[in-house]
């Protein structure tokens, strides 16, 4: 399976307009267009997003370029870091954004002791359950090996520092106050699931790709 990581456009908080749930600026909008764009050869079977307005208003820039009413599903799990636990989201206003979701709630609530426990419930159901836990379609021989894995394709829309700890949980890289993971505005990170002679594993691709990008968009 593969997995594409991607950060929100540029939100209203990042240009001084701050509220508890501020969307896209029209900067945003176009670099989750032009992603939306640059992904659109890459057939994506599934997409995730937060339930905060700018995740699932880029998540549909993606869905739309699909070009045949791909659902999202809103997933509170993903939220950003530090966005309170008990913080309720409206239905409507994320349906006013994209009419196709399948919201799995709209509030993150209580039973999560911190981020990295959050963090790695939302990888349990939008990463390890899709790649390991349905079938695999494809079976080959690599290097001797035997290799197998499904050719899901799955896009997950969160949020910078959110993205960086999801990262984090993905790689086991430790977490230290002098390591900053950047993310662009608009950027992805590109992640493989496969079993190698029965033991799960997952290839660390790429990060903070913006090759979508101009340089006068790059935020």
């Amino acid at each position: 399976m593969k997995l594409i990581l991607v950060r929100h456009g540029q939100s209203e908080a990042q240009v001084g307009r701050d509220s508890d749930d501020p969307r896209l600026t029209e900067c945003g909008r176009e670099q989750a267009r032009l992603l939306g764009e640059y992904l659109r050869t890459v057939k994506i079977d599934r997409i995730y997003a937060s339930h905060l307005t700018r995740a699932v208003e880029t998540a549909a820039a993606v869905a739309r370029a699909q070009d045949r009413d791909l659902p999202i599903t809103v997933l509170p799990q993903l939220a950003e870091r530090g966005t309170h636990d008990d913080w309720v989201q409206s239905a409507d206003v994320l349906r006013a954004v994209y009419p196709h979701l399948s919201i799995e709630g709209l509030t993150i609530g209580p039973g999560y002791a911190n981020d990295e426990e959050r963090a790695d419930a939302a990888l349990q159901i939008c990463a390890y359950a899709p790649a390991f836990e349905s079938g695999f379609t494809r079976r080959e021989q690599s290097d001797g090996h035997e290799t197998c894995e499904n050719e899901l394709t799955v896009l997950v829309a969160a949020h910078a520092m959110y993205n960086g700890l999801l990262i984090r949980r993905l790689t086991g890289m430790p977490a230290r106050r002098e390591v900053i993971i950047s993310q662009y505005n608009a950027c992805f990170n590109r992640f493989e699931f496969f079993v190698e002679d029965d033991l799960r594993r997952i290839r660390f691709f790429s990060m903070n790709e913006t090759p979508h990008l101009p340089p006068d968009l790059l935020t």
